[in-house]
């Protein structure tokens, strides 16, 4: 008699369509087990019990050495088919079933019928996840370098600033998102899984929006102090667990040192201007004297 076998691949399916598409990775360590169809344990073609496997660093998994069906139900007096069961990891959800006319391109489900002839192998059955964690939030020009995590007064959005969610597959392969902040400088990545990720805001873009950014009053890690030369803070890591699965906190303030010091030297500081400051280029006072040389001084003649 030759044993069959079953397997494939557990993915998450990134934009929900319930279809494997080339840039989704599979998810390891998913826990599969098989049963016969009323769901009572089964036994391989050498009598001893078919247990359950995790899925590997790409996803996949497989059952080999496996009776036939017909042979099977008469050594075990079993159900007439297999099951394939899949248990969704803490923080994941199934996917769509069945999406795709081609069955080995779509989920299965979290359990699915299998019937396995003499030889057969089997390598269309099938799980997709989805996931529904969210990373995000504001990026704001800092018109009364304040600080904070949210905009007040009249601190201004930076609307079109991109902004990317970098993070690495089980199976080691970098991954890279791209957004771009809305009118009111919101951002977010949403359908995130579990993990790690970077978020990172591009520094060309920023400068692009906002030239007069070159420093800094808040990052995710909390209050800065605006300074000249100031290095910019512009990568955050996030984890997302299956208990806290949305991450609202990456927010980033940014001003310019001299207009902030105009601001603050002309304006009385608990009163901002209507429509606040506009960020632009602003020569210092003692700039211009220095370019102009020295006041001359008035000489005491003596009398005589």
């Amino acid at each position: 008699m030759k044993p069959a076998s079953v397997g494939n691949f557990v993915w998450f399916d990134a934009n929900k369509d319930g279809i494997q598409d080339a840039d989704e990775f599979g998810v390891a360590g998913v826990t599969v087990t098989l049963t016969d169809g009323a769901g009572n344990p089964v036994i391989d073609l050498d009598g001893n019990p078919v247990k359950p496997v995790t899925t590997d660093a790409n996803g996949k998994y497989e059952f080999t050495n496996l009776m036939p069906n017909v042979d099977r139900i008469v050594a075990n007096a079993g159900e007439e088919n297999y099951k394939v069961i899949f248990t969704a990891p803490a923080g994941y959800s199934a996917t769509t079933s069945y999406a795709a006319a081609d069955g080995e391109k779509d989920s299965n489900g979290a359990d699915s019928s299998v019937t396995l002839t003499q030889g057969q192998n089997d390598e269309t059955v099938d799980f997709g996840l989805v996931a529904d964690g969210t990373i995000g939030d504001t990026l704001f020009w800092d018109v009364d370098n304040n600080g904070g995590s949210a905009p007040s007064g009249a601190d201004k959005p930076l609307a079109g600033v991109t902004v990317t969610l970098t993070y690495t597959t089980p199976a080691g392969v970098e991954k890279t998102l791209t957004t771009v902040t809305d009118a009111d400088g919101h951002y977010s990545f949403k359908d995130l899984a579990p993990g790690d990720y970077v978020v990172t805001v591009d520094k060309t873009s920023l400068a692009t929006v906002c030239p007069e950014c070159t420093a800094q009053t808040h990052a995710p890690s909390g209050n800065l102090t605006a300074s000249e030369g100031q290095e910019l803070s512009l990568t955050s890591k996030v984890t997302l667990n299956p208990g806290a699965m949305t991450n609202n906190d990456q927010d980033w303030a940014f001003t310019g040192v001299a207009n902030t010091a105009i601001v603050k030297a002309i304006a009385d500081p608990t009163e901002v201007p209507a429509g606040g400051f506009t960020p632009r280029h602003v020569r210092h006072l003692h700039a211009d004297a220095h370019e102009r040389g020295p006041e001359p001084r008035h000489r005491r003649h003596r009398a005589g």
